[in-house]
């Protein structure tokens, strides 16, 4: 369904962006606009297009490991299913209106279809660029979530004289407990 509106999307795109690059000035503007406006439909409806072939992969996958399991349910083994709603992952799907509940079991089944499906289209490589996009993303959102380190604080009159240690200062204070520095040995310097 949405495979067709996103060819008829890019061949619109294609034509508007000719016709931008040979209008005259009065319809620069209003060409321009449209060609934006195409681009982000077809953005949006190419995305719509990649989420269904994804979860119509992951379907998949989920069914064959359900239908594997009941033939060797069939065959005597005894009964196993994969677990819902224990140590959960709780994913909104929006097209559902009701949260789908995923074991580690079914999370990691999906994820092995999603990357079947990335190795098909374009083979090693493009699974090994997922995957690190994945871990980038996710270092991004441990390194978002690290506590900043506290602001600097200005010295006041008491940190300068040793009179007080604060935890947000880097400097040691003069006395720091152990009584007065002792002076350095060194030569007094002549003024000539």
């Amino acid at each position: 369904m949405h495979k067709g509106e996103l060819a008829e999307l890019k061949a619109n795109l294609a034509r508007a962006q000719k016709h931008l690059a040979n209008s005259p000035r009065h319809l620069r503007e209003e060409r321009e606009r449209e060609v934006e406006r195409l681009e982000r439909a077809w953005r949006r409806t190419e995305s719509i297009v990649n989420r269904e072939k994804r979860e119509r992969a992951e379907m998949s996958a989920l069914e064959k490991i359900k239908k594997e399991e009941k033939e060797k349910r069939k065959d005597g083994k005894g009964g196993w299913w994969l677990k819902d709603c224990k140590f959960l992952h709780i994913v909104q799907i929006p097209q559902l209106s009701n949260p789908v509940c995923l074991s580690a079991e079914k999370k990691e089944i999906r994820a092995r279809a999603r990357l079947e499906v990335i190795a098909k289209e374009g083979g090693n490589r493009a699974v090994k660029k997922a995957l690190e996009k994945k871990q980038k993303k996710i270092g991004q959102k441990e390194k978002k979530s690290r506590p900043f380190a506290p602001p600097a604080r200005p010295a006041s009159n008491a940190q300068s004289e040793g009179e007080s240690f604060s935890k947000y200062s880097r400097k040691r204070p003069r006395d720091a407990g152990w009584g007065e520095r002792p002076k350095s040995n060194k030569r007094p310097r002549a003024d000539h």
